[in-house]
This record gives C-alpha cells, sequence and structure tokens, in this order.
C-alpha cells in the first residue's frame, strides 16, 4: 500500500492517505486509541502527532484530521510572498515533517489491522 500523498495547488495542500479511510479511523479509535498517536522516544507520556476523522479534515504540526483518506492546509500569505525556489523549500520541509508522522501512524494503523483479532465469528445477531 503506497503511503501518505501531498499535492499542492496554489496556497492549497491535500494529503491523501489509502490506510487513514473512515473505516479504518473509527475501527481503530474504538480498539486501540494510541495506535492513532505518534509518542516521543525519549518521553513515552507526550505526543508528538496525532491523527483522527473529523469533517473539519485539516492538519498542522501537531496532528492531521482526515476526512474520507485526505485532510487539508493552506499556505500562509507570508510563504506565499516568498520567492518560488525559497517558497517551495520551505513548503517541502514543512510538508516532509508532517508527511513523516503521518506515515509512521499510517504504519501502526495498518500493522494494528492485519494483527487485529477479528473476534466476528463470535458475535451473533439474532434476529
Amino acid at each position: 500500500i503506497d503511503m501518505a500523498k501531498a499535492k499542492i495547488l496554489a496556497d492549497r495542500i491535500s494529503i491523501t492517505s489509502e490506510i487513514l479511510t473512515d473505516a479504518n479511523l473509527e475501527k481503530v479509535k474504538v480498539l486501540s486509541p494510541s495506535t492513532l498517536a505518534m509518542y516521543d522516544e525519549k518521553d513515552e507520556t507526550k505526543v508528538l502527532y496525532e491523527v483522527c476523522m473529523s469533517e473539519f479534515n485539516t492538519f498542522t504540526n501537531f496532528g492531521a484530521a482526515f476526512k474520507d483518506g485526505k485532510t487539508l492546509g493552506s499556505i500562509s500569505e507570508e510563504t506565499m510572498a516568498l520567492d518560488k525556489e525559497e517558497r517551495e523549500a520551505k513548503i517541502e520541509t514543512a510538508l516532509t515533517a508532517a508527511l513523516t508522522k503521518i506515515n509512521v501512524i499510517e504504519a501502526q494503523v495498518e500493522e494494528f489491522l492485519e494483527n487485529a483479532i477479528d473476534l466476528s465469528d463470535d458475535i451473533e445477531f439474532l434476529d
């Protein structure tokens, strides 16, 4: 499965993920909420980045809210005013930081879902 990808059009950024779908996020949120967070290696109690599901699908340096496998961001006027090369370098650095963290969480979600115990045979719906 491909990891998250970012696309930039003018001052808009979209990050898409095949893993962070509504169905997957909902399942993991209920069964293993800590899977949706990336913790500091030196301080396990400190959350560095977190992913959730929200109608307001936007991302920051601290987390990302996905809806239908997508999160959106905008680029500040200040950054947009820089010359092309400088602007692209600044955006690339910021996006690399976000994508790196999102990729870590995607891997955790994927691993959890692959190893999640399927108890559907033990659940019986009575009509």
